[in-house]
């Protein structure tokens, strides 16, 4: 598949991916999401094309010939670009994801991820980035703040103590809204990897998370499905 031709209109994306066939997928996904896409396999061609041109968006993998993903990533911040960053990786360790997050990252995605997911994080970064959006998202009166980890509900915007991981869940299925997700399917991307965990473990944090919400009204804002859960939400939620 051929690098996609940018355009002006259109937000413009760097995929820095070694495989190829990875690469031409997420580029396919994103061109249908009407984004620009340009493609580099190599972390020396990358950082060059990274000191001559603009991006909107730096989707990069880690373990990459040439500069390594991590010291790309620390000289495009030390050079002062503020450009988005989310990292796409297979190094699953939690040191890995904390340094790149610390060196400047925005967001880490680990391998391997469905593309649909890949889309959602491109497109929340981007519209923070253009000031389309801010750190809190809010769905009709529930407002959950990324930075300081609050949630709150209702019209006196009364907090929900929620803990690390019910925050955690919550998080992850307001940045996918209206998409259903398994209980398989959440405990991969939602939990760290560790002994004792089974799909009871999202079943029974679904079960606490709703029932939380429900105290203030949100009883019907993370639905049961025979496929899944989903997190209902106007579909024109930022």
């Amino acid at each position: 598949m051929q690098p996609i031709e940018p355009s002006a209109t259109l937000a413009k994306i760097l995929i820095i991916e070694d495989a190829h066939d990875i690469a031409a997928l997420m580029a396919e996904w994103l061109s249908f999401s009407d984004f620009a896409v340009e493609l580099s396999h190599d972390g020396n061609e990358a950082a060059t094309r990274l000191a001559t041109n603009k991006y909107d968006l730096v989707i990069l993998d880690l373990g990459l010939p040439g500069l390594d993903g991590v010291d790309l990533l620390q000289g495009l911040r030390s050079g002062g670009s503020v450009t988005p960053v989310l990292i796409v990786s297979g190094r699953n360790a939690i040191d890995s994801k904390v340094a790149c997050l610390e060196l400047g990252a925005d967001d880490y995605l680990t391998k391997p991820f469905h593309f649909r997911e890949l889309v959602s994080r491109a497109k929340a970064l981007l519209r923070r980035n253009s000031g389309y959006v801010t750190n809190v998202l809010q769905i009709g009166d529930l407002s959950i703040n990324w930075t300081t980890k609050k949630v709150t509900a209702g019209p006196e915007n009364s907090e929900v103590k929620l803990t690390p991981q019910e925050f955690a869940l919550l998080q992850f299925l307001a940045l996918h809204p209206n998409c259903t997700f398994s209980s398989q399917e959440l405990l991969a991307r939602v939990w760290d990897e560790g002994e004792g965990l089974s799909t009871a473990t999202v079943r029974t944090c679904i079960k606490r998370l709703r029932q939380k919400l429900s105290d203030f009204g949100h009883i019907q804002t993370i639905e049961t499905l025979a496929a899944g859960y989903r997190l209902n939400a106007p579909e024109h939620t930022a």
